[in-house]
């Protein structure tokens, strides 16, 4: 038993060690430190592979002269951690003298090695790198050791992944703000910017959301849902900022249109509530709700209304890191067919200055660069909510004192619902399945590998069979020898983009079956565009996948 307790406070040393690191360079010293205190060895070092120039670099060692460790490096991939990396697989000698298998040549050295394991660090399928250890003494190693390696190297590979996912989202960020301050100087950048935004954000960030939310349901990963939850609320936090964007360019433009359906302002603010839910447990935050009993279902845009509610909603809990938020309803003013309602948000965070006070709603401004380096943000948020709000015919306003809190307040007139439709029904889960598992084919037109990915990770949980076609020309090919159910279309595509393939499909091919849009482009055009050729829906990315499912269903079924 107490070996067993020291070997898992040895794991959890080795786990803390590791997962603190915040760099490449600091993550492979980690983990040379925590290899040289476990196994006491002449020699060992960690390698890793670059693609690009097809070479193992020696990143860290122990034991290698100057000289040693610059022909180690040269001739790693003819040695050793070059069948390693090749064969994706792990060596244990435990004596060069009896053991001859592999590989029995090595680079000259000051002693003979005798014993020797290398282990691969693997990630997605690939071999990023080899941890390796040599002796002179015979039998040196065994299993156990393999077993350490084996964790350090799971570790490792996990970490280097969160590394480059986070060094790739800050890259994005800033090439991000990049665009917008070319935004800023001209407007005639904007629809370049727009195209640009969407399809070279949004088409990676559609596979990493996706990704994400499948990995929550893996019973295979628990230990790091931690790392998970940040990858999906970086995530999240990143395409609503695009969102963001989006909808302040078409408000400058004046071509942001409303959609009004009847919506529950007390569904809508609970909803929100729950939604931050993570973020106020973190900061200990009292959060409060109450809504006048005369408040009725009422007709409005809900998305713009829901982004307006959750834009005050994520301000205030970022604002505030400790106290409380208090959200209310209150009717004004009732009549027959309106009624007039302020929606108020109060918090006691940081608050505003008074001088600071006027320039809150306008695009790109913070309070000061402070507030913008320590918090984060683009200052559109409240711009856009104050837009949104006065195109639904309201007003919003704030009053704040500085270091005691802040309160925003929305008062807006707005129709009541009168014909109420019931949500409609969708199918149970087990009807769902069925559906989509009856030997259902599906043609996905698709050249992102990543979005190809996320799709066949999604057609094996949701039982169906799917094959791919790279352009529209591949897709044509099938087409004209194969039938589908139905046909999952990306737009933009080399050789024949997803436009043109769907016309030919529609008046060459003769072909009526349900043709769903996937795009990143998200320009007013867009979808008129897609439907114009010939697809019977569209759906831009990131997608959710619950949308994208029941989308397919009611498509097969009509």
């Amino acid at each position: 038993m107490s070996i067993n307790i020291k070997y898992a406070e040895k794991l959890e040393k080795i786990t803390q060690l590791i997962s603190n690191s915040d760099s490449l360079e600091n993550l492979v010293a980690n983990s040379q430190t925590i290899i040289e205190k476990i196994i006491l060895v002449e020699l060992s070092g960690i390698f890793l592979y670059d693609k690009k120039s097809n070479k193992l670099k020696l990143m860290s060692y122990r034991g290698f002269t100057k000289a040693e460790s610059i022909l180690a490096e040269k001739s790693a991939l003819e040695r050793h951690p070059g069948w390693v990396c090749r064969n994706k697989k792990p060596i244990l000698i435990k004596d060069t003298l009896i053991e001859k298998n592999i590989i029995t040549t090595d680079s000259k050295r000051r002693w003979e090695t005798r014993s020797r394991v290398c282990i691969p660090i693997l990630t997605k399928q690939e071999c990023i790198g080899i941890i390796t250890l040599s002796s002179a003494k015979p039998n040196k190693f065994n299993n156990y050791h393999v077993s350490i390696l084996n964790f350090v190297a799971l570790l490792f590979s996990n970490v280097y992944l969160n590394l480059v996912f986070k060094k790739d989202q800050e890259e994005k960020q800033e090439k991000l703000l990049k665009y917008i301050e070319e935004i800023k100087k001209t407007k005639k950048l904007q629809e370049r910017f727009l195209a640009n935004l969407s399809h070279e954000i949004r088409t990676p960030l559609n596979t990493i959301i996706g990704i994400s939310n499948i990995l929550k349901l893996s019973p295979h990963v628990k230990k790091e849902q931690d790392s998970i939850k940040i990858l999906s609320i970086s995530s999240e936090n990143l395409n609503g900022l695009i969102n963001d964007i989006l909808d302040f360019s078409k408000i400058e433009a004046n071509e942001l249109k409303l959609e009004m359906e009847t919506v529950s302002v007390k569904e809508m603010i609970e909803n929100a509530i729950f939604s931050f839910k993570e973020k106020i447990n973190i900061k200990n935050l009292e959060v409060n709700s109450i809504y006048d009993s005369k408040l009725n279902l009422l007709q409005s845009d809900k998305i713009k209304l829901n982004q307006v509610i959750l834009n005050i909603l994520s301000n205030a809990i970022k604002f505030t890191e400790n106290g409380k938020i208090s959200l209310s309803v209150d009717v004004l003013k009732d009549t027959t067919n309106t009624q007039k309602i302020a929606i108020v948000v109060k918090d006691t965070g940081i608050g505003i200055t008074k001088e600071k006070i006027g320039i809150i709603f306008e695009p790109f401004q913070q309070e000061d660069n402070k507030i913008t380096r320590k918090y984060g943000g683009t200052g559109l948020g409240l711009s856009l909510s104050k837009n949104i709000i006065n195109l639904l015919g309201g007003e919003l306003d704030v009053k704040s004192t500085k270091n005691k809190g802040s309160e925003f307040k929305i008062e807006i007139e707005l129709k009541k619902a009168t014909n109420i439709t019931k949500k409609k029904n969708l199918l149970p889960k087990n009807e769902i399945t069925d559906v989509l598992s009856q030997n259902r084919n599906i043609l996905l037109v698709e050249d992102d590998d990543l979005n190809i990915f996320l799709i066949k990770k999604l057609s094996i949980l949701w039982g169906i069979n799917v094959e791919i076609a790279k352009n529209g020309k591949k897709a044509i090919e099938i087409l004209k020898t194969k039938t589908f159910d139905l046909i999952l279309m990306d737009v933009q595509m080399p050789l024949m983009d997803g436009l043109k393939a769907t016309k030919y499909i529609r008046e060459n091919l003769k072909i009526v079956t349900p043709i769903i849009g996937l795009t990143a482009n998200a320009v007013k055009s867009d979808k008129q565009k897609c439907l114009n050729a010939g697809m019977t829906a569209y759906i831009t990315k990131p997608f959710d996948a619950d949308y994208l499912k029941q989308k397919m269903i009611d498509l097969i079924l009509n």
